[in-house]
């Protein structure tokens, strides 16, 4: 039976690709100026933190992110002023067909 070894600062780093944001975990010992991310190519890749690798898969995995919603918001905001827009339009168009169909019937 394999013991883990536990040490004072974590082997491994949480590194972000600043291109596509794609999170990547690298060994520190590889860490080095210029890494890209392999997938995309690009970069450069911005640590993020550290990360602990376990040797059993766990069952469930709990990820925590912050996102600025402040962008979504205003879009929002500029969403329902357009549909409120439309829908005067419609009913100013409706009463215009209302008066005239009213106006050819006579």
């Amino acid at each position: 039976m394999s013991r883990a070894v536990w040490t004072d600062t974590a082997d491994y780093m949480i590194l972000r690709c600043a291109a596509c944001g794609m999170p990547h975990i690298v060994h520190r010992q590889m860490m080095r100026d210029g890494i890209s991310y392999r997938d995309c190519g690009t970069g450069p890749l911005i640590p993020e933190g550290y990360a602990i690798m376990i040797d059993k898969r766990p069952a469930d995995i709990i990820v925590k992110t912050q996102v600025d919603t402040s962008d979504l918001d205003k879009v929002q905001r500029m969403v329902d002023e357009i549909q409120t827009s439309v829908n005067s339009m419609i009913e100013k168009l409706t009463e215009t067909k209302e008066i005239l169909e009213h106006e050819t019937d006579r």
